[in-house]
């Protein structure tokens, strides 16, 4: 493992792009729920704490969570060393300056610039309380509590450490992709996937999340489970007999749905957390880098590629040949 203190000395500028940024943010954030739910803190945030094990980030685990601190210091920590990642500049000036203004020296998003700003005010009222509330202004969705559960459920989130969704018969979690056998397995849930020609996140254009007449009752036992380098967020499109979707470690991957073997995989330069969309045997999604991509479907060849001017976590929508998307630099798309 490397700690961020030296990954940004390594770097010719001393600094890291945005997407990185918001993609550590994410991870540090999603490791900080659980101790911040039971009213806990870590205490000890820092560019030294925060280390690269692979293309994964992780937070050392504090030696004692103090149980006597507050959530919003490490809220103040943790957007302390977001900027001092921005920036370049170690220790942040904002540590000792409260007028130091990083706007100067680092051109972010409207978006993270606000969400920083609460992050690092003096006063811990006026914080975000914990890091629920920061990935749910991130756009992150964390349920403030978990649901009752079933047997099978329970044995996925132990081993994912993190919340599992299940879909008509495919999971995504934490790490890893696994996928389970239904009781009374039926093509008729795949035909309805595609019925429109196209796959594509929450089944259609309007984004229903329905597909009639429904997917699997019941689910009996893991078939497989697929391990990427860094966490999942991208929902899985299930095209041909084939798993797409994307991973923070900036890789597309496409695997085998009955078998779990990887087809192929794409690296992008930065984390995807757009979820795919396939037509016509072509896969298309976004990435943090800030380009669309279209890929073909069966080799994983690129296509061809469109660039914004920020990052692209939207995923896209596919009709009549045209693909229609959203940039973080407040742009709706539509290309061919």
């Amino acid at each position: 493992m490397i700690s961020y203190c030296q990954i940004l000395s390594d770097r010719p500028q001393h600094r890291l792009s945005e997407p990185e940024v918001q993609a550590i943010l994410q991870t540090i954030l999603i490791q900080l729920v659980p101790l911040h739910r039971q009213g806990k803190a870590h205490q000890n945030i820092s560019l030294q704490t925060l280390q690269q094990q692979g293309e994964q980030t992780i937070l050392l685990p504090p030696e004692h969570p103090n149980i006597s601190a507050y959530p919003t210091q490490d809220i103040y920590d943790l957007g302390l060393v977001a900027l001092e990642l921005l920036t370049g500049q170690v220790p942040s000036p904002r540590r000792i300056d409260l007028t130091w203004d990083w706007n100067h020296h680092c051109l972010i998003s409207h978006q993270l610039n606000a969400i920083l700003e609460k992050m690092v005010t003096l006063n811990p009222d006026q914080r975000w309380q914990n890091a629920s509330q920061v990935l749910s202004a991130m756009g992150v969705v964390v349920p403030a509590t978990r649901p009752p559960l079933k047997l099978w459920q329970w044995g996925l989130v132990g081993a994912a450490t993190t919340l599992v969704l299940v879909v008509g018969g495919l999971a995504i979690g934490s790490q890893f992709i696994p996928a389970l056998r239904t009781r009374s397995p039926s093509a008729i849930w795949s035909w309805q996937m595609q019925r429109d020609g196209a796959t594509m996140f929450r089944g259609n254009l309007e984004r229903t999340g329905v597909y009639p007449p429904g997917g699997p009752t019941e689910l009996t036992q893991l078939v497989w489970r697929f391990s990427t380098q860094a966490a999942i967020s991208s929902s899985p499109a299930v095209s041909e007999g084939i798993v797409y979707f994307g991973s923070w470690d900036r890789h597309l991957y496409a695997l085998d749905a009955n078998t779990g073997q990887e087809r192929w995989r794409f690296r992008t330069q930065a984390v995807i957390d757009s979820s795919p969309a396939v037509s016509a045997g072509v896969v298309y999604f976004g990435s943090y880098d800030n380009h669309l991509y279209a890929l073909d479907a069966n080799t994983g060849q690129e296509r061809w590629h469109f660039q914004t001017e920020n990052w692209i976590r939207s995923s896209p929508a596919v009709s009549d040949g045209i693909v229609y998307f959203g940039s973080g630099d407040n742009h709706l798309y539509a290309v061919k």
